[in-house]
């Protein structure tokens, strides 16, 4: 999946395209869809910064093979992805494990090249 967000001045929002589809502003995506509205992020377009909320789309298509279908307007929803977890208690034991199995290698090395 490819997505590509859009400045006020490229028709805003976003382009999404799937199954290997580019997502761009030279042509439609050929599977996945176009969505024109607000500009959704700030910020130079090198390193953007998504804005979560709500914004109305002025026009939408959805592309299948190639082909644009026009579909009714909308909104488009942008929520924050909740921050990353503490890792998981099995990948913590894991590591654990791993920095043993190290230590366990560096001690039997030392003892054979002190014999």
């Amino acid at each position: 999946m490819d997505v590509a967000f859009y400045s006020t001045a490229e028709s805003g929002l976003l382009n999404i395209g799937f199954f290997g589809s580019a997502a761009n502003l030279i042509a439609a995506p050929v599977n996945g869809f176009e969505i024109f509205g607000p500009q959704a992020y700030s910020g130079p377009e090198a390193t953007p910064t998504i804005l979560p909320g709500l914004y109305a789309e002025t026009m939408n298509s959805v592309a299948v093979a190639g082909t644009l279908y026009g579909q009714a307007t909308g909104s488009v929803t942008i929520s924050a992805a909740a921050p990353p977890a503490t890792p998981a208690p099995p990948s913590f034991i894991l590591a654990l494990f791993g920095l043993a199995a190290l230590g366990i290698f560096v001690a039997v090395t030392r003892r054979r090249a002190q014999a």
